[in-house]
This record gives C-alpha cells, sequence and structure tokens, in this order.
C-alpha cells in the first residue's frame, strides 16, 4: 500500500516540481553527522543543521517539503528495493532512511 502511495504521489508531481539538485547530498552528509554526534533536531544546533541544509526557505516552503518526504520517507519500502535489487544483482545500499527522518523531525520542530 505505501510503494502504491508513493507511486501515486509521485506521479502527480509538476515538471517545475523538483528538489535542489544538491538537498540530497547535503542530508545524507550533514543529518548523517547530526545523527552519529546525537545531536537533537529540535536543539539549537540542530536549527543551525537545517539552515545548512536547507538555506532561505519560507515556513510553506519547508511544510510541504515535509509532507513530501513523510510520503517518500519508509523504511519498510526502502528495504523492499534493496531486497528487490539483491534479487537483481545489485549490492545493496546504507540506509538513507534515518537522515531523513532527522530532517523531518528538524521541520516539524520548527512548525509552529
Amino acid at each position: 500500500m505505501r510503494v502504491r502511495t508513493m507511486a501515486i504521489e509521485g506521479a502527480k508531481r509538476e515538471e517545475g516540481d523538483r528538489f535542489d539538485p544538491g538537498l540530497h547530498e547535503r542530508v545524507i552528509s550533514s543529518c548523517g553527522v547530526a545523527l552519529a554526534e546525537k545531536i537533537d533536531p529540535a536543539s539549537a544546533l540542530g536549527g543551525e543543521i537545517l539552515e545548512s541544509v536547507l538555506p532561505a526557505r519560507s515556513t510553506g516552503d519547508r511544510v510541504a517539503l515535509r509532507q513530501r518526504l513523510e510520503t517518500f520517507t519508509d523504511a519498510r519500502v526502502e528495504r523492499y528495493w534493496v531486497l528487490l535489487g539483491i534479487l537483481n544483482g545489485r549490492p545493496p545500499h546504507p540506509s538513507m532512511v534515518p537522515q531523513y527522518q532527522w530532517l523531518i523531525d528538524a521541520l516539524r520542530a520548527r512548525e509552529s
């Protein structure tokens, strides 16, 4: 069911509705460091990391991004794709869900 929801939501995206091309790399590196150092996403330092990942975004843009990330961030679906890749002879990749979940938590902590 979750994969279906992701496919439907992904199909709704308009051509101009694309993420910042460097966002993925910033999430993996910066949020990965935050996780490794056990930085609370709601802390002041968490806010600084969020600003480095998503500079100069309006509150509305951040809410929309958080909602989109929540739709597409699911450890079970990630595991499904890893297993499917293994069955098709591709090596598994490290999980990216924890970094994206940290970002989602940081965004949510600043909504009010």
